[in-house]
């Protein structure tokens, strides 16, 4: 019933939705939400389909945490709406785009990237959404002018401090692990950063408008 709920709030929501279904020790709380960067159809079938893999694979679990690389589904026993994920905050980090490679000058790459990741950061924070997408431009080392583009996302119902934290957190996670890609995202389970220089990223358009910022900020 929890997930059901989630999958038609989200679909009604711009792609993020949170509530609690029960009472007392019977109680559940359940978050479902998109990741910006895909097209509003593509939303809502990783919806659809993370509801019903949640509802076959664990339909007698209390908790259950699935990403997919196009939206999140969250639900536990005990309430986690508002406070980011300190134990399992960094799902994994990937470098898998067919189209990453080692940067030609990586410091001036490495200065543009986090100079917008620190930016987006910032903005993310304290938008309604908690998401923004930015670019900007650098030189490499034989004067060509190359673009970085780049995303930083939380769960919307993340307090402004919660968000900055669990995203820095990815930031240092990339530095550590891909720190001369052209191209890579490390996507947690409270929030999400992407960047590339391959051009302008899909970024989704929700069709309702933005909730009111969440309680806290």
């Amino acid at each position: 019933m929890l997930v059901e709920l989630l999958r038609q709030g989200a679909t009604q929501n711009g792609g993020f939705f949170n509530t609690s279904y029960g009472f007392g020790h019977d109680q559940v709380f359940g978050l479902l939400m998109c990741y910006a960067d895909y097209r509003w159809d593509k939303c809502v079938r990783c919806l659809n389909a993370a509801v019903s893999w949640v509802g076959a694979g664990c339909p007698y679990s209390r908790s259950a945490s699935v990403n997919y690389d196009r939206c999140l589904i969250r639900y536990s026993n005990q309430p986690f709406f508002g406070a980011a994920d300190q134990v399992d905050l960094a799902a994994w980090v990937v470098r898998s785009f067919n189209y990453t490679f080692d940067a030609a000058n990586a410091a001036r790459m490495s200065e543009a990237r986090w100079a917008l990741v620190g930016n987006l950061t910032e903005q993310a924070a304290v938008s309604p959404l908690r998401f923004a997408y930015n670019s900007s431009s650098y030189m490499d080392s034989k004067s060509n002018s190359l673009e970085m583009c780049a995303l930083a996302q939380c769960r919307w119902d993340l307090v402004h401090d919660e968000c900055t934290t669990c995203l820095g957190y990815l930031r240092n996670t990339l530095v550590r692990n891909i720190p001369n890609d052209t191209a890579g995202y490390c996507l947690g389970y409270s929030c999400y950063i992407r960047y590339n220089i391959t051009g302008p990223m899909e970024i989704i358009a929700p069709p309702s408008s933005p909730p009111l910022p969440p309680a806290g900020y």
